[in-house]
């Protein structure tokens, strides 16, 4: 097994004078862990820049403490641990009972905590609920968690028989969307087809379920992957060896079968892709264009499947709105690739994650015969543009990848290795956290990044090592660090976007909370642009919600909106939902002092908005967070 995790700094380097078919660099690795195992299953970038991360472990020593093992048994615990941008652990937290806890997915939620799901076998410690008393069934185990990991609730999910959950994200109004592979046809869970289905679980923010749904035939389902797309509705990708039910199409032992679905659960349309031999669909992902990727491993080479190396490859699908297959291809050696995590990338290409234990065929660089973590990055037609294995000579492999604000990327995985491209192993397997550097798009280094709070003002300051080709820094400014919007423009002090001098820059901004989080949008000359990590200004004499304020909150039908001291101004308010989607939109004249503007949001569906107030002079002066019931 294998284990990563990931890191940021505000002081950063883009080094652009490597070719796009270079391979980037470690920037740096972590292991983490104890003396006995640790099982690594999610990474993600956060607000503040650092890295949440979690799996599982039964150590109860070195970086892990407050296991929940009773008198030496070795069961594994939630493992949650929260990275600064340079990987240094600011905190860590073991969440389960008396048997095991597996985690399996995380997510940060719109108030800055973080959800996860996995399986619990447990009854007592921080679990509750569990349908199995006897612990020899599991059930889905969803913990909702603040932003220093303190439990805000639990849910065990599931029936009589086995249930493990394996993926969640927020959904976009403040609930949350999970999927795993039930068992059950009891408790929690109704419908199933027979052996395991796709379960698929919709909860309000509080982890009330509002609907569930069994998708699947009479053999075997099973389900890592679950997005809300654009349309409000989601994408599933797993693997089913069924051929009845609501499955048709299958070519043959496991395919890739990828289900869409509306917002209530029903199926919109599904397909089977696949060969004569077992394929395993384990991450998908909505494209810039609509469309879907998805990304798994094959051991066919007939049917949808083509030019497979042998044993099992990484098989990529790109396919349509509706499910056509638009490109398929086969990424390997003769030893075998498994596992891949999938991501679309910046320039609409993609990064993939997994296990490799080939040496040959597209494979290149594998430390040992026990499995490296092997990167590969695709453009938009699915043509490698690098490679990289990442490892030493024990077993390595990624479990999850993430793109970076700084166009880097962040991978979490396990390792066993001590030697090579990983140290620090703390004994067994440990998590590993890599950070790559920026990928190869732009011609800057940017050295440092900082900023304070002076009187009214919130003052920025970078600097450049050097420049080539570049225009200059957007400066863009958020209130809650996930959402951000332009407040300014700099140009660059380069003569004609060229120096290989050190370039200092100073930016002003009027904060209009009490915290405010900040980042540059480098621009090249051919539009090519990446982010800064970000700088985070708190003004302790600014009340939260100074300037302006809402009425009611939560609110049914009408908003009331007061903005404080302006002067003549046209402003333009929008509410999007947590995604950033803009729901509702109004331009409006403010005349001086303080002004109150009406809102109706009666069409919108309960849920978490947010409201963006904008300046036409100015820019974005505030952005506030309301429940609509």
């Amino acid at each position: 097994m294998k284990k990563f995790y990931i890191l940021t700094t505000l002081l950063f380097t883009v080094n652009l004078l490597a070719t796009a078919q270079t391979a980037p660099g470690i920037q740096w690795q972590k292991c983490l862990g104890g003396s006995l195992n640790e099982l690594t299953a999610s990474v993600k970038q956060t607000y503040d820049s650092g890295y949440i991360v979690a799996g599982s472990s039964y150590s109860n020593d070195g970086d892990v403490t407050d296991n929940h093992n009773l008198f030496g048994n070795q069961f594994f615990d939630y493992w949650i641990v929260k990275l600064n941008n340079s990987g240094i652990i600011q905190w860590q937290k073991s969440l389960g009972g008396n048997l095991d806890d597996v985690a399996q997915d995380i997510e940060q939620t719109s108030d800055s905590g973080y959800i996860v799901v996995g399986r619990t076998n447990s009854f007592d410690g921080d679990v509750s609920g569990n349908h199995d008393p006897t612990g020899q069934f599991s059930d889905y185990w969803v913990v909702k968690i603040s932003d220093s990991g303190s439990i805000e609730w639990t849910k065990t999910l599931g029936g009589s028989s086995d249930d493990v959950g394996y993926s969640i994200a927020q959904t976009s109004d403040g609930g949350y969307i999970v999927a795993g592979t039930g068992y059950s046809t009891d408790g929690d869970a109704t419908g199933n087809h027979g052996l395991g289905d796709y379960w698929i679980i919709k909860l309000n923010s509080s982890g009330v379920i509002e609907w569930q749904k069994s998708f699947g035939g009479s053999s075997y389902e099973e389900v890592p992957s679950i997005k809300q797309t654009s349309d409000d509705g989601y994408i599933i990708a797993g693997r089913s060896q069924s051929n009845d039910g609501d499955v048709s199409g299958n070519h043959g032992g496991y395919d890739y079968w990828i289900v869409k679905i509306n917002s209530t659960g029903t199926i919109q349309w599904q397909k089977s892709f696949g060969g004569s031999a077992d394929d395993y669909a384990t991450s998908v992902e909505q494209t810039s264009d609509d469309g879907y990727v998805v990304a798994g491993f094959s051991n066919s080479n007939d049917g949808d499947v083509t030019n497979s190396f042998g044993s099992y490859d990484y098989w990529i699908v790109k396919i349509s709105s509706t499910g056509t297959i638009q490109w398929q291809k086969s990424f390997g050696g003769s030893s075998g690739e498994y596992y891949p995590t999938i991501k679309q990338t910046s320039d609409a290409g993609y990064i993939v994650a997994g296990s490799a234990f080939s040496n040959d065929g597209d494979v290149s660089g594998n430390h040992g015969g026990n499995g490296d973590s092997w990167i590969v990055k695709l453009n938009g037609d699915g043509i490698i543009q690098w490679q990289k294995c990442l490892g030493g000579s024990s077993g390595d492999g990624a479990s999850s990848i993430g793109l970076t604000t700084d166009n880097g990327y962040i991978i979490a995985g396990g390792s066993g290795s001590n030697d090579d491209d990983v140290s620090g192993n703390h004994g067994g397997g440990d998590y590993w956290i890599v950070k790559l550097e920026p990928d190869a798009l732009l011609p800057v280094s940017l050295i440092n990044f900082s900023g304070e709070v002076n009187g009214k003002q919130n003052l920025l300051h970078w600097s450049t090592a050097s420049e080539h080709n570049n225009t200059g820094f957007g400066v863009q400014r958020s209130n809650d660090g996930y959402s951000f919007n332009k407040v300014g423009f700099v140009n660059t002090k380069a003569a004609n976007g060229n120096s290989d001098l050190k370039l200092n820059y100073d930016f002003s901004d009027i904060g209009f909370a009490s915290t405010n989080y900040y980042r540059l949008k480098q621009i090249d000359k051919d539009g090519k642009f990446t982010y800064s990590n970000i700088v985070v200004l708190k003004d302790n004499n600014i009340p939260a919600n100074a300037g302006i304020s809402l009425y009611p909150n939560p609110v049914k039908n009408t908003l009331n909106i007061k903005i404080a001291a302006v002067n003549n101004e046209n402003v333009t308010l929008l509410i999007t939902n947590v995604f950033g989607k803009t729901m509702l939109a109004k331009s409006t004249f403010a005349g001086n002092g303080d002004t109150i503007i009406q809102l109706d949001v009666s069409q919108l569906a309960a849920g978490t908005y947010f409201l963006k107030i904008i300046n036409t002079n100015e820019g974005e002066n505030k952005m506030i967070k309301f429940i609509k019931q």
